[in-house]
């Protein structure tokens, strides 16, 4: 999910895949992920979608809004929707309740113009994998649930249909996005 929504921005998308590479036609976010937001956000004008359980503990959908907000300053089309009462991993296999010690929610980091990957309250760039690992260690939180959910999994599939085949019309119009 993060790669996803990281992927809309401009910057990142040059950086890994050129100016004149193909691009994507279409983000699509399952579960969210609220680590990273971007400095001097430009979206790549791909529109977004991000689905979101609002009783998924592994992101924070306030942060998810603000990422979404980054995106649509940028000038790139975002909606995201939150479906209440529903956890982590909505379309698992997971039919009884199960839970994940460790979650993400509160681990803050931000994507300089510069690529360099920092921690939002202490300021410390990630150089490597030590310092990665100690970064996201002393952002985690107690756990979350995870579950299975028969209604919202065939939701969040109809939305997801839905959005790409609006991805494939808008291709089909002239854009030469590949899907």
């Amino acid at each position: 999910a993060m790669i996803t929504v990281l992927a809309a921005y401009e910057n990142v998308a040059s950086a890994y895949m050129g100016d004149d590479d193909a691009r994507f036609a279409g983000h699509v976010s399952y579960y969210g992920c609220s680590v990273a937001r971007v400095e001097a956000p430009r979206a790549t004008g791909a529109p977004v979608l991000m689905l979101m359980g609002g009783l998924d503990r592994n992101v924070s959908i306030e942060r998810s809004r603000l990422i979404a907000g980054d995106l649509r300053a940028g000038g790139g089309a975002v909606e995201m929707k939150v479906f209440e009462n529903i956890y982590h991993q909505w379309d698992g296999e997971d039919e009884t309740i199960r839970f994940v010690p460790f979650n993400l929610s509160r681990c803050r980091m931000r994507l300089g113009t510069d690529y360099r990957i920092r921690d939002e309250r202490t300021g410390i760039a990630m150089r490597g994998r030590k310092s990665r690992a100690l970064l996201i260690a002393s952002s985690v939180w107690s756990g979350y649930h995870i579950l299975k959910d028969r209604e919202t999994h065939e939701r969040s599939d109809e939305m997801l249909l839905a959005f790409l085949d609006a991805a494939s019309s808008r291709n089909m119009a002239g854009a030469g996005l590949p899907l």
